[in-house]
């Protein structure tokens, strides 16, 4: 039956009151609202129209996704779970790439008609009714075919391999041809993901029907990597490449050497709390707490949640911390293969095992006497993080298009699932579903199983390591928009998301003790790659042509001879272009001599050549051709968070911008917004910032400066659009450390690296020392930042302007990913570490006197 107005019922089961599927949070109770799509799989799936109901919950917004009304009530399949949907369920472990059954519901009376819903499916906006999205955000998934042409060579790399990855477990389970239904395969970002699930019956899919797949993204594949890729299709399809180890390895070694046109910065920050009912804190981490290390050789991110009481669970999880940094920072990570990572990280859990349980045996504790930790580890190497899990402590993967839950949890609703029994949803309702099936310390390293994953980096993305304190009642997926999401835009920084984090955890929960472990990786573009061609070298790193378009039609399997007749014939057209040319050049050499010869012998005149040479210090004769028309300025309106602005003064002169506290007071009287709303970039500047913020900044002519905020905020569904009424936007501007030479007059430029490095050399710097943090730190140490209204050019100046003010000084927009490393020295402040950064100050900044 029809429904004109969605509504979604409180989860709360005392309230349970309707609300707009549009709310966050309960008009009523004030909790939180989840909104679970649903992807619906069934013969009569498509026999149902949008705004039809199934079961009076599931409202259909599309015409494959349904829309949870009810959350709050117990899922309770009436239907026995057929055998051909069991690998939803053995497949667990790989949900990061997979959809999960939320239920099955049988339709029908005299003729039952089973309809199958699906959780966590790669969904997208495109999925729902044009007229029923009213500006919901679904989803990021979009289908591989149409995302291919548009990704970098490295990604579609990396979709590739998680592909390769995934065709032995799929494989052992009979659904292998899910792989090969290029209506299954979709992408999120960096992640492939499957649609849903197709079970081979009695087909044997092998690699050679994977390579025909393949084939078909060669057309929509630039550069040399096409090529390489059509030999490997042609490998897959020959069978010289037989087993998915052989493709793995292959994929590896162009992904290696594409990467190396890449460059990853690790930051990691730590923080735990006792909570708000607990006496002791039982959990522990590394670094230690309230560390913030950036891009240091600070590799690993280790959280441990302790059982056993004070006298116990405490000790085991220091044991814990102890044991693996012991053996992990012994090691030469980066010289071992990805295999002897998992072996190293693997062993560095037994090791730790062993040494909890000698102590419990030391100490003759039995059964629940006994003393434990969970563990969940981020080790970084080059361009790739391993996560190591045991417990039930989690490890989220957070990217610009979703919040991912990496591990699934060592306990006995889990166990149910991937032993194929019932769905997750229903397991939960099971008594003692939450108790831990293993941990260290509680049983012999024969009989543990640590899990280990591996991730290759393509982007920026955020890792967030957890006990449950905070994970608790899914307050990840609720908080991860409004907290973490801005770390990943530029809008805050690693310090004050961790505190902000602990508070949200005792302000939420409060129940347990709560530790975080954020591993924050930054991927930038380097230089153009150097792969040559070939399929047994590295794919070069090229972008997609430009005129290249995505093809929206259904993808065939495109036979090889079809293929290969469609190819142009390059030596046939090279042969005959170079006979034509051989027989001009000849014919010009002959009118060459011959006209030098007649000069000789008087029998040529030539004017020009007896013409006094024009004066090289003249001013030339300006033509009549049309002047060069400058290019336009850059829009500055289309400037985001973290982009780099070039500004350059009238003539050259040196540059003096007004500068406010507040962005606000830009906005005040000419009928701007003055209640907005306090978001982030709304927020002064405290107190720990290097400069009071004045009147004015002052900067040479050619300088770099970065947007550190814009205010009024973006609206979250039209990012190019200002808030209401808004006639203009404030921006607040840091300026990046400008490289002065002494010499020179103040403004009068900025020198290279190579003079940069000749002056530190004589002025007895440490060569081995970022060579701009350190004429930063000489000029903080002899200025004090309070002293005057307007700062020198040598400290970084933050304040908010009005974006007029900058729109006749801008010639470049710079996004953050394409500053070439000196401009990244010059923008990136100074770090701190640990304590010494005061809580929510940027990372950077002078601590607060």
């Amino acid at each position: 039956m029809p429904q004109s107005q969605p509504q979604l019922h409180c989860p709360n089961l005392r309230c349970r009151a309707a609300n707009s599927d549009r709310d966050q949070f309960c008009q009523k109770c004030g909790t939180y609202l989840p909104k679970r799509f649903l992807w619906v799989v069934g013969a009569r799936a498509d026999k149902f129209q949008v705004g039809d109901l199934l079961e009076d919950r599931f409202l259909f917004r599309g015409p494959r996704v349904v829309f949870d009304t009810q959350p709050g009530i117990p899922l309770k399949m009436s239907v026995e779970l057929p055998e051909t949907l069991v690998p939803y369920l053995k497949l667990f472990p790989y949900r990061l790439h997979l959809p999960q059954i939320y239920t099955l519901l049988s339709l029908g009376d005299s003729e039952p008609s089973l309809i199958l819903l699906l959780e966590q499916a790669p969904l997208g906006n495109a999925d729902l009714d044009p007229s029923n999205q009213g500006g919901l955000a679904l989803g990021a998934g979009m289908p591989l075919f149409d995302a291919w042409a548009n990704a970098q060579p490295l990604r579609q790399l990396h979709w590739l391999w998680q592909m390769a990855q995934l065709w032995q477990p799929l494989r052992i389970q009979g659904v292998a041809s899910s792989l090969l239904q290029p209506d299954f395969l979709r992408v999120e970002g960096p992640l492939f993901r499957l649609l849903e699930l197709e079970n081979d019956f009695r087909l044997e899919p092998s690699l050679a029907d994977l390579g025909l797949v393949w084939q078909q993204l060669i057309p929509k594949t630039g550069g040399k990597l096409a090529d390489s890729l059509d030999g490997l299709c042609d490998q897959l399809a020959s069978g010289d490449i037989e087993s998915a180890e052989e493709l793995l390895a292959q994929l590896e070694s162009w992904i290696e050497n594409v990467h190396k046109a890449y460059r990853v910065k690790i930051d990691i920050a730590t923080r735990t709390d006792t909570g708000m009912v607990r006496e002791h804190n039982e959990d522990a981490c590394y670094p230690a707490d309230g560390a913030v290390t950036q891009n240091s050789l600070e590799r690993m991110a280790i959280v441990c949640d302790g059982v056993g009481g004070h006298a116990g669970g405490e000790v085991a999880s220091g044991i814990a911390i102890e044991a693996l940094r012991d053996h992990l920072t012994q090691l030469p990570i980066d010289d071992l293969s990805p295999a002897d990572v998992i072996t190293e990280l693997e062993n560095a859990s037994f090791k730790a095992n062993d040494l909890i349980c000698q102590r419990n045996d030391q100490e003759q504790r039995q059964d629940r006497q006994r003393m434990g930790t969970t563990l969940v580890t981020a080790l970084s190497q080059t361009h790739q993080i391993y996560v190591s899990h045991i417990g039930d402590s989690r490890a989220y993967l957070i990217t610009t298009q979703g919040c991912y839950q990496i591990m699934v949890d060592d306990d006995i609703a889990s166990r149910e699932v991937r032993l194929g029994y019932v769905p997750y949803r229903e397991a939960l309702l099971q008594p003692a579903s939450g108790s831990l099936v293993q941990a260290l310390g509680m049983a012999s390293s024969s009989v543990l199983r640590p899990t280990v994953q591996r991730f290759l980096l393509d982007e920026d993305c955020l890792f967030l390591l957890c006990s449950d304190g905070l994970s608790d009642y899914d307050r990840i997926e609720m908080i991860w928009r409004e907290e973490l999401l801005p770390l990943l835009q530029g809008g805050t920084d690693l310090a004050s998301t961790s505190k902000r984090l602990i508070e949200l955890a005792n302000q939420l929960n409060g129940h347990d003790n709560v530790t975080v472990g954020l591993v924050h990786c930054h991927v930038t573009r380097q230089r153009q790659g150097t792969g040559t061609t070939g399929l047994n070298s590295a794919p070069t790193e090229a972008p997609a042509p430009a005129n290249s378009t995505v093809d929206n039609t259904p993808p065939t399997v495109i036979p090889k001879t079809q293929v290969a007749s469609e190819a142009p014939q390059p030596l046939a057209q090279k042969g005959r272009g170079g006979g034509f040319g051989l027989w001009l050049l000849l014919g010009l050499l002959l009118v060459g001599v011959g006209g030098a010869v007649a000069y000789q012998l008087g029998l040529l005149k030539l004017p020009f050549l007896n013409s006094p040479v024009a004066d090289s210090t003249s001013s030339p004769t300006p033509t009549t051709n049309s002047p060069d028309i400058p290019p336009p300025p850059p829009d500055l309106a289309q400037a985001k968070k973290l982009d780099v602005l070039r500004l350059v003064g009238i003539n050259d002169n040196p540059i003096e911008i007004s500068i406010v506290k507040d962005p606000k007071a830009l906005l005040q009287g000419i009928g701007g917004v003055a209640d907005a709303g306090e978001g982030e970039d709304a927020t002064t500047e405290s107190s720990a910032q290097p400069i009071a913020l004045g009147s004015k900044i002052s900067i040479p002519s050619d300088s770099l400066v970065v947007i550190d905020g814009i205010f009024p905020p973006s609206i979250p569904t039209a990012p190019d659009k200002t808030a209401p009424e808004a006639p203009i936007q404030a921006l607040r501007i840091r300026t990046c450390q400008p490289v002065t030479d002494q010499s020179e007059q103040e403004g009068a430029g900025i020198l290279t690296p190579e003079k940069l490095d000749e002056k530190l050399e004589k002025e007895g710097a440490d060569p081995s020392a970022d060579s701009v943090a350190q004429l930063i730190d000489e000029k903080l140490s002899d200025e004090n930042p309070d002293s005057a209204s307007t700062a020198t050019a040598s400290s970084p100046q933050i304040g908010w302007v009005d974006r007029s003010q900058l729109e006749s000084l801008v010639t470049e927009i710079i996004p953050a990913g394409q500053l070439n490393p000196e401009q990244q020295k010059a923008c990136t402040p100074a770090p701190l570490e640990g304590k010494d950064i005061p809580a929510g100050a940027p990372i950077g900044s002078d601590p607060a006197p």
